[in-house]
Order: structure tokens, then C-alpha cells, then sequence
């Protein structure tokens, strides 16, 4: 009797071990700009990270396991990251870290790879080579990625005999040109010629003798870079100079969320993607826009009650989707760790969040998730899908 005792009671600690493991907790870090100078995206990408998590939890989570985000309000400098990187890693015991801009995921490379914290950056930055930072991965496209695979589209659709004109509209700032050198480079490759560069800064209210100086030298495309603010002035003074030319706004700068007090009352920007100075330019976007029809927006329409959010809470729910299909590879496995869902990474194949972005590619020589643009075309003030063109790997 007390042998069968004993093995019944082992058995029930086998079973309550098992509910025990199928109910805990898979910890991971979230960076995210709250309050510094990006926070006006930032924000709303963090927000898409959570409530992605949400949704996978209340889906059953990660093999019955929960996901929780932990999350450390960082700004864009280098002290900071770092403090809360040692919370996470040492005190957390995180497995897998969803970080920001490409100066903090620079800041810490050395870090995550000999920690092996897998981190998902929503910044490419230059570390997407596993050779130089083994533990980065980049989902989504990047500034350069969305930008050279839009000029590889409209050159291939160019039917005139002489080479399409480019212009280019950015800040002089880091964030700013970041992409140039490459963009630059990667036109005149394509056959462009290159005519006049401009810069508009973040917080410019008038862009009109900027555009004067472009409209002198008839591009035929305009590139611009900058933030929702800024491109809604480029937007607005680029319609009052009458330029025919095709105006390709990269995600970062489309005004799809309310700009600060800077812009003046009636720019482009105080009336989002709507505005009527809007109409006809092309959005180079890293994810699905809202109002278009695929199964992961009518998911975040559930979720937010229709709520309009920006492309940029999609991306961040796009990445927590994508994290969490490494992290079922990873349990599945037999071990849950860092290294065990950087190796789950590199063998997703096409995986499709939900086609909130093209479909997501790691290899173990290639950490850059997505190599194509979602290029929407604005039409009667909404944003429309005109082709989703990408770059050979």
C-alpha cells in the first residue's frame, strides 16, 4: 500500500509539474521610445507589440504557455539601453528582446550575441549580417530595402526612351541619412539620373522655396524621407508649386496619425492620408495600411474597435507575430532558450503574419526577414495596394 502510495503521489507531481509548465510565464523584453523623440511612433509601435501578445495569449499562447512583454521606456541614447538591457537580461531572465532604433541595437550587438538574446529590431540599421551580430534580426524592411525596391519597380514600368529624373527631399539629420548613400547609389545602378537634393527638416513648417528649386529641374520622381510632420509640408507645397512629378513618401514620413502643433492648420498632416495634397503619391510601407483586406487587420480592427492605429502599431504586431511563431519552434524542440529560438528564427521560410507584411524569410547567412516593399497608391484618400515589388536576395 504505501508503494502504491508513493507512486500515485509521484505521479500526481509528474501532472502537476506538467500544468505547472504549461501555464508559466515566456519573459521578453521590450524597448520602447515612450517619451523621447521618436515617442510619436514609438509609442504606437509598442502598443501593437502588447496587444499582440494579448491576442497570442488569449489564442492559447505559446504551447499553453503566456508570453510577457516586459517593457523599459527608453530614448534614443546610449545609457539608457543599456541599464535597462542589464535589468531584463540579469533580473528578468528574458529569452528574446524586441528592441528600437538602429543606435541602441548597435549599441548592444556585442551584448545580445554573447548573452545570446535574440533581438528583433525595428531598426535595420546595419547589422544584418549574422558574421558581424549573430543574435539581430530584422522583420521587416528597412528604410533602404523600402526605398531601392520602389525605384526597381518604377524603372522596370518606365516606358519613356530617355532615364526617369529622381529627386531627393530628406533632413539633415542621422535618421535622415541614413539611407541616401545607398539610395543614391542603387538609382544610378537602375538607369535614373539624378537631378537636385533638398532638405527639410523635421520640424519645418514651410517647404515652398525647396520645392520652387525642384520644380525647376521637372523630375519625374521625388523620394522623400522625413517624419509625418515634415512630409506633410513637402506634401502640401509640392501640390501649391504644381510638380507633376510622382511623389513616393517612405512609412515613416506618411501623415496616417496626428501630427504635433508645428504644422500648420490645413497642411497635408492635419488631415492624415485623407488630405487632398496627398492624393496620388505612393506609400513605400513595411506593412499592410489600414483599410486593407487581410485577415491580421480585421484582427487589430477587433482589437482596437476599429479604432484607427498607424502602420506603425501594425508593425509592431507584425513582429510579436513573428516572434511568437520562433518561440513555438523553439518549445517544440524540447528547450526554450536564447540560442534555441535564434536557430527557430533562421528556419522560417516564408512565414506569413497574417499578411500584415510580405512574407518573412531568415536564413543562417541572412537576418533581413522581408527584402520587398508594400508600395500603396493614394486613391480618393485612402491608401491602396498597387504592387508589393522586392528585391532579389
Amino acid at each position: 500500500m504505501r508503494i502504491r502510495l508513493v507512486v500515485v503521489a509521484a505521479s500526481l507531481l509528474v501532472l502537476l509539474a506538467g500544468g505547472l509548465a504549461s501555464a508559466a510565464e515566456i519573459k521578453i523584453g521590450l524597448f520602447a521610445d515612450m517619451s523621447g523623440q521618436t515617442s510619436d511612433v514609438g509609442r504606437p509601435y509598442a502598443e501593437g507589440v502588447l496587444d499582440a501578445a494579448k491576442y497570442i495569449n488569449d489564442s492559447g499562447g505559446i504551447g499553453g504557455d503566456t508570453v510577457l512583454p516586459i517593457t523599459a521606456d527608453i530614448c534614443l541614447g546610449r545609457q539608457g539601453p543599456v541599464a535597462a538591457y542589464t535589468r531584463l537580461t540579469r533580473t528578468e531572465h528574458i529569452v528574446a528582446l524586441l528592441s528600437w532604433g538602429a543606435n541602441v541595437v548597435e549599441a548592444l550587438a556585442a551584448r545580445t550575441a554573447q548573452d545570446q538574446i535574440p533581438t528583433l529590431s525595428a531598426s535595420a540599421a546595419r547589422l544584418w549580417d549574422p558574421k558581424k551580430a549573430p543574435y539581430n534580426f530584422f522583420p521587416s524592411s528597412d528604410f533602404t530595402i523600402r526605398a531601392m525596391a520602389a525605384l526597381r519597380h518604377f524603372k522596370a514600368t518606365w516606358t519613356q526612351a530617355r532615364p526617369p529624373k529622381l529627386a531627393l527631399v530628406y533632413p539633415n539629420r542621422p535618421y535622415g541619412l541614413n539611407a541616401i548613400d545607398a539610395v543614391r547609389e542603387f538609382a544610378l545602378e537602375q538607369g535614373y539620373e539624378l537631378t537636385v537634393e533638398e532638405n527639410v527638416d523635421l520640424d519645418a513648417t514651410d517647404a515652398a522655396d525647396q520645392l520652387d528649386r525642384l520644380a525647376e529641374e521637372a523630375p519625374d520622381f521625388i523620394w522623400t524621407g522625413g517624419s509625418a510632420n515634415s512630409v506633410a509640408v513637402v506634401l502640401r507645397d509640392a501640390a501649391a508649386t504644381k510638380l507633376t512629378a510622382t511623389l513616393l513618401v517612405d512609412v515613416w514620413g506618411a501623415p496616417d496619425y496626428p501630427p504635433s502643433p508645428a504644422v500648420p492648420a490645413g497642411s497635408a498632416g492635419s488631415a492624415g492620408l485623407a488630405a487632398p495634397e496627398a492624393e496620388g503619391a505612393y506609400v513605400l510601407a513595411p506593412v499592410a495600411l489600414r483599410g486593407h483586406d487581410i485577415p491580421g487587420m480585421k484582427i487589430i480592427e477587433g482589437i482596437t474597435n476599429r479604432t484607427s492605429r498607424p502602420s506603425h502599431y501594425t508593425r509592431g504586431f507584425a513582429t510579436m507575430l513573428v516572434l511568437a511563431e520562433a518561440l513555438r519552434i523553439a518549445k517544440n524542440s524540447g528547450q526554450l532558450t536564447g540560442a534555441t529560438v535564434k536557430n527557430a528564427l533562421e528556419t522560417l521560410r516564408g512565414f506569413d503574419p497574417l499578411g500584415l507584411t510580405p512574407p518573412v524569410t531568415f536564413t543562417p547567412e541572412d537576418h533581413r526577414g522581408v527584402l520587398a516593399v508594400m508600395l500603396y497608391r493614394i486613391k480618393n484618400g485612402k491608401p491602396v495596394l498597387a504592387a508589393m515589388p522586392g528585391l532579389p536576395r
